[in-house]
């Protein structure tokens, strides 16, 4: 019979002119690096998992669900760090066929776009909340305009102006 473990001292390359399967039967593929866990497939949740290489308790996760609905998720260990940064050589394209980009803060929804009949929708779906847009002058952060949701009401920052420019 086989042994359930194969020890080979130096380096193993498989070079397979046809396709190959693995059949995990337990459900999940580990590969690691001196018993350190770098990667996970995980077909029981259907999640694929990748770790720091210091810490198992640092990760990305790409989850898939039912009907393909999928999350990226991370996690840091210290805290809450664990950013996800996308950092491409072309453009980012978000297309949403179902119209609605939700931006939330710990599941709490914080920002809507929704695409109408080709027009636009910025919401604030927190009520009598506020959207401000600030912009650095001279290095500060400072409030240019405010749509305020208290007073459903555009307002312009103290000593800032509102300017109509003829077309030149």
């Amino acid at each position: 019979g086989i042994d359930d473990e194969i020890d080979v001292a130096g380096d193993l390359t498989l070079d397979i002119s046809g396709d190959m399967t693995i059949d995990a039967g337990g459900g999940q593929l580990t590969i690691k690096d001196d018993n350190a866990t770098h990667f996970l497939l995980d077909c029981d949740s259907t999640a694929f998992t990748i770790y720091d290489d210091t810490s198992s308790s640092d990760y990305l996760r790409l989850t898939v669900a039912a009907n393909g609905a999928s999350t990226i998720a991370t996690n840091d260990n210290d805290g809450a760090s664990g950013d996800l940064t996308l950092d491409v050589d072309g453009d980012i394209i978000f297309d949403a066929d179902g119209g609605n980009w939700l931006f939330d803060d710990g599941g709490v929804s914080q920002l809507q776009l929704t695409a109408s009949s080709n027009d636009i929708y910025v919401t604030n779906p927190t009520n009598d909340k506020d959207i401000v847009f600030e912009t650095h002058d001279n290095n500060v952060l400072t409030e240019v305009a405010r749509f305020d949701g208290s007073e459903s009401s555009l307002r312009i920052a103290k000593d800032k102006q509102l300017q109509f420019y003829a077309d030149t």
